[in-house]
């Protein structure tokens, strides 16, 4: 989906700030933009069966495994740690169904989500309605689902630290800066 997509979410998610109800958001009790959680990963990567050894290492700064999270049993799952270990994103994918069935759990737990709709149209102009549910708490970190992603029966699932929606709005508004530049 388009830059201006991502944008406008996140303006959304800091114009509303009750878009959560205070909760803090965790990983599946694991703390974001915390060092030394490596262990904690470990534990929940080695849940699944399917998972090897050295995918549960965290030796790499991004690591893809299986697991479960809310209604989600068995899915992949990229998760990515910051330069001081700490998990800065997690990020899933699943079908369009497995990911609206995820924003009532997370609705008890965090709150009313901001949410967008926007539309979207297949390579064969068939258009069809993005639904994107958004919880973000009180130090930034946020939770984004997205009904469809990079396919019409496709949908995504991110949670991001604090630090990495910064970096993400940085790196937005320098790709702003740039194309200006470039007209």
């Amino acid at each position: 989906m388009a830059p201006k997509s991502s944008l406008r979410i996140f303006g959304i998610c800091l114009l509303l700030v009750a878009c959560s109800n205070g909760e803090t958001i965790f990983f599946k009790g694991v703390p974001l933009d915390q060092p030394g959680v490596k262990d904690s990963l470990k534990k929940i990567c080695q849940e699944d069966r399917s998972n090897k050894d050295d995918s549960c290492s965290f030796n790499n700064h991004r690591e893809l495994i299986w697991l479960s999270y809310g209604v989600l049993s068995h899915n992949l799952a990229w998760l990515t740690l910051g330069k001081d270990d700490s998990l800065v994103e997690i990020e899933i994918k699943g079908s369009k169904g497995d990911m609206l069935a995820q924003v009532e759990p997370l609705t008890a737990k965090y709150g009313k989500p901001a949410k967008t709709t926007e539309q979207v149209t297949n390579g064969f102009g068939t258009k069809f309605d993005k639904e994107i549910f958004t919880w973000t708490d009180k130090r930034g970190s946020r939770i984004t689902v997205e009904s469809i992603y990079s396919k019409v029966d496709e949908g995504r699932l991110v949670i991001d630290s604090a630090s990495s929606v910064e970096e993400k709005r940085v790196a937005e508004k320098s790709l702003i800066k740039a194309g200006k530049e470039n007209l």
